[in-house]
């Protein structure tokens, strides 16, 4: 458990997909149409909770390797390529 705590990108990602799973459960299916999903509630649910298990288990092995940096790298790519991008206009 004390290798989890040393690796705060871990934390950081599973703190910030679970708060989108549980808003995702908390959505009804016709909130979710509105905004343009068709993909039923369960299905969007399971992909979200694969996409959590695969991103903790490779954040937590890249920081178990001393990869600390690419961690930080593949997390925060979300965050900054659409500011990125849009300063490019693409």
């Amino acid at each position: 458990m004390n290798k989890f705590f040393n690796c705060p990108q871990v934390i950081i990602f599973t703190v910030v997909n679970f708060i989108a799973l549980i808003l995702t459960i908390m959505m009804t299916q016709k909130q979710l149409l509105s905004q343009g999903i068709t993909q039923p509630k369960k299905t969007i649910i399971v992909s979200q909770v694969m996409s959590l298990l695969i991103g903790y288990v490779i954040m937590h092995m890249l920081c178990e390797q001393g990869y600390n940096q690419i961690a930080w790298l593949i997390l925060l790519t979300p965050i900054v390529l659409p500011f990125l991008l849009s300063f490019l206009d693409l």
